[in-house]
C-alpha cells in the first residue's frame, strides 16, 4: 500500500468512529422469509443468526436444502457488496481443497438484490450456500487441527492470488493498518497496565513494523479466518474444511493474513506461541513463507491483538447494542495480550523460524549486489551464544572437523562474493572454492529448491533432468570426454576417478603436488600430502 493510500484510510477510519456504532439491522423472521420469496423465488424458514455489522439467517429452504440469507448493513455501499460477491465467484474456479460458499442467484439471475425493511430502511440480501460441518469453535483443539487450520488459510489465498477489486482498499477497522488511527482510541481501556502495552505495540507498529511491510507479497486476502468462521469435518475433528464469512477482505500483506488467523486462532492456549508454529507451518506448507514473512509475524500477531483490545473497549464505551457479543471478547484479549508480551520477541520469532526451517540469524539490508548497505541498519535478529555454539559443535563434531581462524567466523549468510557473520558484519569472500557463481545465486537456489519440490533420489531410475544434465555437461568437454558418473562429494568423485585410472592402466602408484589435498576417503586420503589429523584409534 502506498504511504497516501494509507493516510486516506487513516483519515477515513478516524472521522467514521459510528462505524463501531453502526448496528446490524433488525429484519424480522418473516421479513427474511419474505425477502427470500420475493428477491429469490424460493420458499423456506429462517432463523437469526447473531451478527456484528450485518444480519444473517440460517435458511431451511422447502427442499431440505440449507443456506445463509445476509442482510447487509443499512450503511454498506453496493461497491462491498459487489466486492465480496465477485471474489466468491472467483474462488468458485480457483480454489481447491476448501469448502466455501456457493452463490445463490435471485429470480432474475443476479448475484444479490435490495430490499426495504418494515422500519424503512434499505438492504442488500445475498444467499449462499451452507457451509456443512462442526464448527472450529466448538470442537477441541489439537496441533494437527492448527496446522490443518494454516493450510487451509493458505490454499484459500492461493485461490485469491490473481483477484482485485477496487473495494479492497476501502478502511477497514479490523485489518492490521487500522492500528494507525486506532492509537488515538486507546483511552477506552480503563487499565493503565493494559493501556500502555496496547500503545507501545501500535506506536512500534507505527515506527518499525509497517515500514517493513512494504516490499512484501500482498493480495486480495479474506483477513478474518477464525474458529467461528470456519468448519471442520465431521469425520475427521481434526481437519479443517470449509471457510466462510467474507465481510472482511481487503487488500493486505500474506504475512497479515497468517497473524491474523494465528491471533485469533491461538490467543486462549496455555503455549500460545506452540501452537501459533503449528497454524504457521501448515500455511507454509501450502504457500511457502519467505524469510521477511516470517521475521515480521509475531510483531503482527502482536498488532492485531492490540487493535482487538482497543476495538472491543471503544465498542463497550459507544455502541448502543449492549447485548453485542464482541463485547464478551474484551477481558480475553487484554489477558492474552499480557500473556503474548511476557514472550521475549526474539525468542518468539527464532522459534517461528526454526518451526519454518529457515536458517539462524538474519541477513541484513543489502544493495542490490548483495554487498552491505552502508546506510541501513542491519537487521541481524538472534544471534545466540558464539562460545555456547562453539563448544556444541566440538561435542558434535569432534576434533576431525577444524575450523578456520583462531576467532572462528560466525557465519549466518552469504550474498554474491558477501558473507555475513552474526552481527551483520559483511566479509568479501575471495577465498571460497565451492560457489563459482556466488553465494545463494537465484537462479541456483531456485533450480535447486524446484528440484527438490518435485523430485530427490538417485541416478538408478530414469528420471530425464539426469539425462539432460548429463549431455549438457558433456557438450562442455574436450573430444572423448564423453561420458559422466555423478557423485555427492569431491572425496567420493576423486576416489572413483583413482579406481578408473587403476584399471585402466594396471598401475597403483600416482604424481600429487605438494599440500595436496584430495578428500577424506582411505583411498585419496593416502595421496594427500597436506597435514590432517590423525584420525587412527589407539588402544587403551
Amino acid at each position: 500500500m502506498s504511504t497516501t493510500a494509507g493516510l486516506q484510510k487513516d483519515k477515513a477510519l478516524s472521522d467514521t468512529p459510528k462505524y463501531l456504532d453502526s448496528n446490524p439491522p433488525r429484519l424480522s423472521e418473516a421479513e427474511a422469509v419474505a425477502g427470500l420469496a420475493e428477491i429469490f423465488g424460493r420458499n423456506g424458514t429462517a432463523s437469526d443468526i447473531y451478527s456484528d455489522r450485518d444480519q444473517n439467517f440460517l435458511i431451511r429452504l422447502a427442499d431440505g436444502e440449507k443456506a445463509i440469507l445476509k442482510v447487509y448493513n443499512a450503511d454498506e455501499l453496493e461497491a462491498s457488496v459487489d466486492f465480496q460477491t465477485r471474489a466468491l465467484s472467483h474462488l468458485e474456479n480457483h480454489c481447491r481443497g476448501v469448502d466455501l460458499p456457493q452463490l445463490i442467484t435471485t429470480a432474475e439471475g443476479s448475484a444479490f438484490g435490495r430490499a426495504t425493511a418494515n422500519d424503512g430502511t434499505r438492504h442488500f440480501l445475498r444467499l449462499i450456500s451452507f457451509v456443512d460441518g462442526e464448527l472450529m469453535d466448538s470442537v477441541p483443539r489439537t496441533p494437527r487441527l492448527y496446522r490443518s487450520l494454516g493450510g487451509a488459510v493458505a490454499r484459500l489465498d492461493l485461490g485469491l492470488r490473481g483477484f482485485f477489486h477496487p473495494a479492497g482498499g476501502t478502511p477497514l477497522v479490523w485489518e492490521i493498518d487500522a492500528a494507525l488511527p486506532l492509537r488515538r482510541q486507546t483511552a477506552h481501556i480503563a487499565e493503565a497496565a493494559a493501556r500502555g502495552q496496547v500503545e507501545r505495540i501500535l506506536d512500534h507498529y507505527a515506527d518499525v513494523v509497517r515500514p517493513r511491510l512494504r516490499g512484501l507479497r500482498a493480495q486480495i486476502i479474506h483477513n478474518d479466518v477464525t474458529p467461528v468462521n470456519c468448519t471442520v469435518r465431521r469425520d475427521a475433528p481434526e481437519q479443517v474444511a470449509g471457510i466462510f464469512d467474507f465481510g472482511d477482505m481487503v487488500f493486505g500483506a500474506i504475512a497479515t493474513e497468517v497473524a491474523v488467523t494465528a491471533a485469533d486462532a491461538c490467543f486462549a492456549e496455555r503455549d500460545i506461541l506452540a501452537s501459533v508454529c503449528e497454524v504457521v507451518v501448515g500455511y507454509d506448507e501450502v504457500l511457502p513463507l519467505e524469510e521477511a514473512e516470517v521475521d515480521i509475524l509475531w510483531d503482527l500477531i502482536l498488532t492485531r491483538m492490540a487493535n482487538e483490545c482497543v476495538i472491543y473497549a471503544w465498542r463497550a464505551a459507544q455502541s448502543s447494542d449492549r447485548g453485542n457479543y464482541l463485547l464478551a471478547y474484551e477481558e480475553p484479549s487484554r489477558r492474552a495480550l499480557a500473556r503474548m508480551m511476557e514472550i521475549d520477541p526474539a525468542v518468539a520469532t527464532r522459534t517461528l523460524r526454526d518451526a519454518c526451517r529457515f536458517p539462524d540469524g538474519v541477513m541484513p539490508v543489502t544493495l542490490p549486489d548483495g554487498s552491505p548497505d552502508p546506510n541501513a541498519t542491519p537487521d541481524v535478529g538472534p544471534s545466540g551464544d558464539k562460545e555456547a555454539l562453539l563448544a556444541t559443535r566440538r561435542r558434535s563434531y569432534g576434533d576431525g572437523h577444524g575450523l578456520f581462524y583462531d576467532d572462528p567466523l560466525y557465519l549466518t549468510g552469504g550474498r554474491g562474493v558477501w558473507l555475513y557473520d552474526h552481527t551483520g558484519r559483511g566479509f568479501l569472500d575471495a577465498y571460497n572454492n565451492i560457489p563459482h557463481v556466488g553465494h545463494c545465486n537465484p537462479h541456483v537456489v531456485n533450480a535447486v529448491s524446484r528440484q527438490v519440490a518435485r523430485l530427490n533420489t538417485n541416478t538408478r531410475y530414469l528420471y530425464r533432468p539426469l539425462v539432460d544434465y548429463a549431455e549438457r555437461l558433456t557438450a562442455l568437454l574436450p573430444e572423448g570426454l564423453d561420458r559422466c558418473f555423478l557423485f555427492s562429494s569431491g572425496s567420493e568423485a576423486n576416489d572413483f576417478a583413482l579406481r578408473l585410472a587403476r584399471g585402466f592402466t594396471g598401475n597403483r602408484g600416482a604424481i600429487v603436488t605438494r599440500d595436496a589435498y584430495h578428500g577424506v576417503t582411505d583411498a585419496v586420503d593416502v595421496l594427500s600430502p597436506l597435514e590432517q589429523p590423525d584420525l587412527t584409534p589407539t588402544r587403551p
